[in-house]
């Protein structure tokens, strides 16, 4: 979902987040002319509407949104925009580098980090995790890797000559595995949504899920071809019982 920020109607900035259960990959760019000014408390204030739309708990920020073969963000000191904001970097190594560094800038407010220590400091993500934030929620950006090889696992498994007939039969079992009676009852955005997903809840045993799990995910599956993806990110964010059986899937 992307987003642009105004201020008194004037655009300031824009960014997107992609948000996956409880937690959002997200970034932002500040147009130059208002870095320093407000663009913090709006930034801030875009955060707090995802966690009011979806229920995020965690804003996680990919080392190229602060440095990382981007010299732009190097020389703004875009790090430090992030780190002011309570996020923090996910590598211990990397985390105490930052302490140092502010430390060094509390110290001496004419200090300014190397353009080497930048690069060191966005060499790996950073996260804002939210006081209401469980650790059992996170799911490790690696694991989405894994759910794609899972999904193509099971289109590689089911018959078919062709992709598109593996991908039918793959269609089939999960449309009988949820309870689902007429799939082309959906309408068009439904049914493509359910086609794209349907590998990847077809590798989590859906079998011995429990009826009311399976309604649910019905639901979900909906809302995905819905209208409205906040709708969809909302319910994603409360199906704790998938968020187990895909994350133990993708171990």
């Amino acid at each position: 979902m992307g987003f642009l920020i105004l201020s008194n109607g004037v655009p300031v900035g824009y960014g997107g987040s992609s948000t996956f259960f409880r937690q959002a990959n997200t970034g932002v760019n500040i147009f130059d002319e208002y870095r320093g000014s407000e663009a913090a408390f709006l930034w801030v204030q875009v955060m707090r509407v995802y966690h009011h739309l979806v229920g995020c708990t965690r804003f996680i920020a990919n080392p190229f949104q602060f440095g990382a073969e981007n010299d732009e963000a190097l020389k703004s000191g875009a790090y430090w925009f992030y780190y002011r904001l309570g996020f923090r970097s996910v590598s211990p190594v990397i985390r105490k580098l930052a302490v140092a560094e502010s430390r060094k800038m509390r110290r001496n407010r004419n200090y300014r980090c190397s353009i080497s220590t930048l690069r060191r400091l966005a060499s790996c993500d950073m996260h804002l995790t939210l006081p209401s934030a469980r650790a059992r929620e996170f799911f490790d950006e690696e694991g989405f890797e894994t759910a794609s090889m899972l999904a193509t696992r099971e289109l590689g498994g089911a018959s078919g000559d062709t992709r598109a007939e593996a991908e039918s039969n793959v269609v089939k079992h999960v449309s009988k595995a949820l309870g689902i009676r007429n799939l082309k009852a959906w309408s068009r955005p439904e049914q493509y949504a359910f086609r794209q997903l349907a590998p990847i809840l077809a590798a989590t045993d859906l079998l011995s899920w429990p009826a009311e799990e399976k309604k649910r995910a019905r639901t979900l599956l909906r809302a995905k071809g819905g209208p409205l993806e906040t709708r969809y990110a909302r319910l994603l964010g409360q199906s704790d019982f998938l968020f187990s059986k895909l994350r133990a899937a993708c171990r």
